[in-house]
């Protein structure tokens, strides 16, 4: 089958996917139905080594618009949780005084302060880490 692109009017978003040559529609990760983007049946006539391809008469241009508003969305989304996950992160610290290097995060999305057990298995596995680095960055040819 082959992969043709689809627009979801709804959310914006952009997307591949597989189908028969007479698939119009795919759903959408929002649930929403995505239509087919690209023409289908595209012939373009030189002539005198002149072609007129502007995105008004091949239809790309609300294409663009949609996958700019969809990726602004996507990262105004990302960056809050960000903030989110910050401020999280600053609330354990200054109600428990400690650092962040004390804090790990719960299954659930929240975080807790590690236990000195805990604390001390990630220094270990930080300090590994590190030589690793260390030891990557003297043995690769320059």
């Amino acid at each position: 089958m082959p992969t043709y692109r689809f627009q979801c009017e709804q959310c914006g978003l952009s997307f591949t996917a597989r189908g028969a040559v007479d698939v119009k529609e795919a759903k959408c990760e929002c649930g929403k139905q995505a239509k087919r983007t690209l023409p289908q049946n595209v012939n373009v006539t030189v002539s005198g080594g002149n072609a007129d391809l502007r995105t008004d008469t091949v239809g790309l241009s609300g294409v663009d618009y949609n996958f700019d508003r969809a990726v602004g969305e996507m990262s105004a989304r990302n960056w809050k949780g960000i903030a989110n996950r910050q401020r999280d992160k600053l609330d354990v610290v200054q109600a428990n005084g400690v650092t962040g290097w004390d804090l790990s995060r719960n299954p659930d999305g929240t975080y807790g302060v590690m236990t000195p057990e805990e604390r001390a298995k990630s220094e270990s596995s930080r300090g590994f880490h590190f030589k690793m680095v260390d030891h990557g960055k003297k043995t690769q040819p320059k």
